[in-house]
């Protein structure tokens, strides 16, 4: 699920976590859901390819 995230000056498209609900798969806090085209977070992408 796309989110975004508190305190994210670049205001990237995050990744929720599965194991947690209220954080992103990079370790952010969920700001609430986002409804923008692809996820811009370099490391949530890492993390969701299974490059990390």
């Amino acid at each position: 699920m796309k989110v975004k995230a508190n305190n994210d000056v670049d205001k990237d498209v995050h990744l929720r976590a599965s194991n947690n609900l209220k954080a992103t798969l990079c370790g952010m806090q969920i700001a609430g859901l986002s409804t923008e085209g692809e996820v811009t977070c370099y490391r949530c992408h890492q993390f969701a390819v299974g490059d990390i």
